[in-house]
């Protein structure tokens, strides 16, 4: 695990110091009466149970478009978004965060003909960028063409982690990660890739812009008809949001 945040480093360590502090109190403390001594036993369980609960790990989602994990999470791994050739019928429909440094098992060389995995790139055009209210970037360029960036993170806190589709904004009593835009593959394309959520403001692999296709990601647009119209609308981009929420 790299670049921790900034409660997490310590949450074991706390956890330990507490533990030992209570031992060594309990070793050393001369309690006369076995009640006082039951008492002071169930005290210290209580604290460590709390302590237990509090430092426990969360559970893990993957932000797209960053390679940043958001507040109250720190990072497992930092990589890139790799998914199924854009042209092919056949392999995987899922994408996946592949690290950016990988490491290798038994190798053997030349292709088996079995699946294949490629770098995601960004399909975006001038209304999906900078002064339309979608996309928001810094670049000097838009990151149409450019490989996707990704981070697997793992909450701070035992949570429930959900993205909801045509949200922005979290349902109350969640807390908000990150929100973005809904984003697969082409609808025309023969691979068919799982949705999604793109953070609003997309980071970019700059090594990977030279236009190799392989996996795209592409904004998804709602369509009136099975999906209730006004509340839905014709060819309008699906906004997202990730959401936790820590129980009571």
């Amino acid at each position: 695990m790299d670049k921790p945040g900034k409660t997490s480093p310590l949450s074991w360590l706390v956890y330990v110091i507490t533990a030992l502090i209570l031992v060594f109190f309990l070793a050393r403390l001369e309690i006369r009466s076995n009640v006082q001594k039951a008492e002071f036993q169930h005290r210290a369980a209580r604290l460590l149970v709390s302590v237990r609960r509090y430092y426990a790990a969360g559970p893990v989602f993957t932000r797209w478009g960053n390679n940043r994990c958001p507040y109250r999470s720190y990072r497992v791994y930092e990589g890139i978004m790799g998914g199924q050739d854009k042209t092919h019928r056949g392999g995987a429909s899922n994408f996946l965060c592949l690290p950016r440094r990988p490491t290798w098992a038994n190798l053997k060389g030349g292709s088996q003909l079995g699946g294949l995995i490629y770098g995601t790139q960004y399909k975006l055009y001038p209304a999906h960028v900078n002064g339309f209210g979608l996309f928001i970037t810094t670049h000097l360029k838009p990151p149409h063409n450019h490989d996707v960036p990704c981070a697997v993170c793992q909450v701070t806190k035992p949570a429930t982690v959900l993205m909801i589709p045509g949200r922005k904004v979290c349902t109350p009593g969640w807390d908000l990660m990150y929100r973005g835009y809904l984003m697969s593959e082409k609808r025309n394309n023969a691979g068919r890739m799982t949705y999604v959520c793109v953070d609003k403001r997309p980071q970019v692999y700059w090594a990977g812009y030279l236009n190799e296709n392989g996996a795209t990601i592409n904004h998804v647009e709602s369509k009136c008809g099975s999906l209730p119209c006004p509340l839905y609308s014709n060819y309008k981009e699906v906004p997202c949001c990730v959401c936790s929420k820590c129980p009571i």
